[in-house]
């Protein structure tokens, strides 16, 4: 099986600014995400995957049917493929506690130090989750999974993956 993991399009958060925690993902793509999502899908012309899966938030699922659209292909919805979730509590409001929150996820290497708890969610568990998400799609040639980028650092290791980028799972 052939994974190539694709971080969704631009976002237009201002359109959900009056959200809060993960309300904030219901945030469309812009006019460039869907630019983003068209270049993908470019790119794919030729050896386009088996099968789509794609995270239920609407950037990721947005970018998710305009490549299966160009591509002709079918898109799942996989739930496990959600954003990593940067505050348990789903309180924060804009970008302040999720930048903390990565700030402090990668000073302490991606998990809680031993014998701790934290309110961000540790890489250990975005990674059991997506791969659990992905293997139930094991009977695939070739998947493409559109996401987001703490969920390809997660299985990768490649930190800042750009909008619309792919990155292959080795």
């Amino acid at each position: 099986m052939t994974v190539t993991l694709l971080r969704h399009g631009r976002a237009e958060y201002d359109v959900v600014d009056r959200f809060v925690g993960h309300g904030r993902d219901l945030a469309p793509l812009t006019s460039a995400g869907n630019a983003d999502a068209e270049r993908a899908a470019a790119a794919l012309t030729g050896t386009p995957p088996d099968l789509i899966l794609a995270s239920p938030m609407t950037r990721a699922l947005q970018t998710a049917m305009i490549v299966g659209r160009l591509v002709d292909r079918d898109v799942v919805v996989e739930l496990d493929l959600h954003e990593w979730t940067p505050d348990s509590t789903q309180r924060w409001h804009g970008p302040t506690i999720p930048l903390a929150a990565y700030a402090e996820m990668g000073t302490a290497g991606g998990d809680w130090p031993a014998g701790t708890t934290a309110a961000w969610e540790p890489l250990s568990s975005v990674r059991a989750r997506a791969k659990a998400a992905i293997d139930r799609h094991r009977d695939r040639g070739h998947l493409l999974v559109v996401c987001h980028s703490v969920v390809i650092e997660a299985l990768t290791g490649v930190a800042g993956c750009g909008h619309g980028e792919t990155v292959p799972l080795v």
